[in-house]
């Protein structure tokens, strides 16, 4: 009969392919809310009216990651407002604590012009899309620090078991997968001492009694 062959543990391409795919789709995905986001902010611009204070949408390189020892930046969409200055001069300003609402439609400027449904429309299907676009972020730094720290600590520890292992291996008196014909011989050939030897001490005890 033929021996079955025995499986040996190997990295799973498998496993590492699918997730691979679900990651890939997810960025995919951010890249995807961006482009619409990119849209609809390029519409928000022209329908909102030139007033200082109109809400708009910047793409800034803060979006933080920590990569092979390293902290990178990738480019995110970023709300915030057109401030005029006395000098003329315009400047983008990102929203903060001093900028309350509910809603971010709440700050658009222009609500009496004819085009504020529309401007609300907009700035609601950008807020959606913001937040959409934070839940699968979030979701991925999620995934990458129990992944990274999961990593570490398994490591450590199989590396530790694999040389505990050595250790161990030599407290097996009778290799039973190695030939187990030769361990059950073996013991019963235990046991069989064992037998002689308890029967010998009872033995001795009688003729001790006997003497007596």
């Amino acid at each position: 009969m033929a021996t079955k062959k025995e499986y040996i543990p190997v990295r799973s391409k498998l496993i590492e392919r699918a997730c691979t795919t679900s990651i890939q789709k997810l960025v995919i995905n951010l890249q995807e809310i961006d482009n619409a986001i990119d849209n609809w902010n390029n519409l928000l611009e022209r329908a909102q009216p030139f007033i200082s204070g109109r809400l708009v949408i910047r793409f800034l390189k803060q979006d933080k990651w920590f990569v092979r020892g390293s902290t990178e930046y990738e480019y995110e969409p970023v709300a915030g407002k057109m401030v005029k200055f006395v000098s003329g001069r315009w400047r983008f300003v990102k929203l903060d604590t001093v900028d309350r609402y509910e809603k971010l439609s709440d700050l658009r400027v222009g609500k009496s012009a004819a085009s504020d449904r529309l401007v609300r429309k907009l700035i609601d299907g950008i807020e959606s899309l913001l937040i959409e676009r934070k839940e699968i972020s979030d979701l991925l730094r999620m995934v990458r620090r129990r992944a990274t720290g999961n990593a570490v600590s398994v490591h450590k520890r199989t590396v530790a078991m694999c040389e505990q292992a050595e250790k161990l291996k030599t407290k097996i008196k009778i290799d039973w997968k190695a030939d187990t014909d030769a361990a059950i011989q073996t013991v019963q050939e235990q046991n069989r001492l064992k037998y002689l030897a308890k029967k010998q001490r009872v033995q001795k005890s009688l003729e001790a009694k006997t003497k007596k």
